[in-house]
């Protein structure tokens, strides 16, 4: 696979209307110099600013290839869910029992603090708070297993506050097709506008410039003898040196050649639910290990549905181009609503919902199924924040 790059004109998405930092420079000209860059402005690139903002006389630029937030961050479903009991079996098998513990505990922690701060600064970004998400099962095999890691994690004191099993009757309920559902601890919200306003937060540190639309082509040693830096950050607008560098680019992290994360395209499409639909589920849905992920938004009844990768062959693996969609993945998303929620489409005069937008996004895999975190292996002072799916 040849190294991966963002396109220039991406598909809008609903989460990106009216994105203040879509072109912000805080300088006009590219500075040449920092103590720090930070590659990304997603949920890992803003919040790493944001807490190297508190340091003192700290030079920091952030470069982004497009407008600030504008890769996964602002194209994902909108699901703030910690992992809860999913798949825990099959972390223990893989990477051993303690770290399956850890991974869930780290993420319900993360989830908490994230609610905190929203809750703390006042964070207007349309969010759902702790209003769950459900796990869909339509096939009695995988509800009898998702129940058995539900009882393993349980058992081996896994916390599962606020976790609910929902019954085949409950369950058909939400949909037709279900045989059994659980519901665990979640939120929605929409992620760029947290990421906007911790953003804004940063920037009133004057040693933090951000600069949109400033793609990242290379990162070469100052001194090619050496792997350690300085660094020269080479971009289309000129270079910068730099001591250190950290990459939040996920998806897009295999173009600098230092981890093997793959590019996954998903697909999400935004249907506007009619306001005399009876049926309004103001929480998460999931289903299939999360390959489909769908909510609505209270505020204004958009229901937010991604997935159906399944359609396609190789299913969208090895693809980052986020500029256009695959219309059978857009089909297979238009099939899942009306067949697994058609009380949502059944007034309609086509039994689908009138469709507001439909986008991509470029996720980030690795072959273990756990993100990079920290120093790269071979370059001293580069580090990397991705491979978060």
């Amino acid at each position: 696979m040849t190294a991966c790059f963002p396109v220039a004109h991406p598909l809008p998405s609903l989460w990106l209307e009216g994105n203040p930092f879509e072109d912000y420079r805080s300088t006009p000209e590219l500075p040449t110099h920092a103590d720090i860059v930070v590659v990304g402005t997603g949920l890992s690139g803003s919040s790493t600013v944001l807490e190297l903002s508190k340091t003192p006389n700290l030079s920091v630029l952030v470069l982004e290839a497009r407008g600030a937030s504008s890769g996964a961050t602002g194209r994902n479903g909108g699901h703030l869910t910690p992992l809860s009991f999913r798949d825990y079996r099959l972390d223990c098998q893989l990477h051993g029992q303690a770290y399956a513990l850890a991974v869930r505990d780290f993420e319900m922690q993360n989830y908490q603090e994230l609610r905190t701060l929203i809750d703390t600064e006042d964070i207007q970004c349309h969010f759902q708070n702790d209003s769950g998400n459900v796990q869909l099962y339509c096939d009695v095999d995988a509800y009898q297993e998702a129940l058995e890691d539900l009882r393993v994690w349980k058992a081996d004191g896994g916390n599962a506050a606020g976790v609910q099993v929902l019954d085949a009757e409950k369950a058909k309920q939400m949909s037709p097709l279900a045989v059994g559902a659980i519901r665990i601890p979640a939120s929605q919200l929409t992620p760029p506008v947290f990421c906007w306003h911790i953003l804004q937060q940063a920037l009133r540190n004057p040693k933090i410039n951000l600069q949109t639309h400033t793609p990242v082509t290379g990162i070469d040693p100052v001194n090619h003898s050496e792997t350690c830096g300085p660094w020269t950050i080479k971009t289309p607008r000129g270079t910068v040196t730099a001591s250190k560098v950290i990459l939040c680019t996920n998806g897009w992290s295999r173009h600098f050649n230092l981890v093997d994360i793959v590019p996954v395209r998903a697909q999400v499409t935004a249907y506007q639910n009619l306001p005399e639909i009876e049926q309004h589920e103001h929480f998460g849905f999931s289903a299939h290990h999360g390959a489909e992920y769908m909510h609505e938004r209270a505020f204004d009844h958009t229901v937010v549905l991604g997935g159906a990768r399944d359609k396609v062959p190789g299913q969208e693996i090895g693809v980052w181009n986020d500029a256009e969609i695959n219309p059978r993945v857009a089909q297979g998303l238009d099939d899942y609503l009306a067949s697994h929620f058609p009380r949502m489409c059944q007034r309609s005069s086509s039994l689908l919902l009138p469709v507001r937008k439909r986008w991509t996004g470029i996720m980030g895999y690795t072959a273990s199924g756990r993100p990079y975190i920290g120093e790269t292996k071979n370059e001293s002072n580069v580090y990397i924040c991705a491979g978060f799916k």
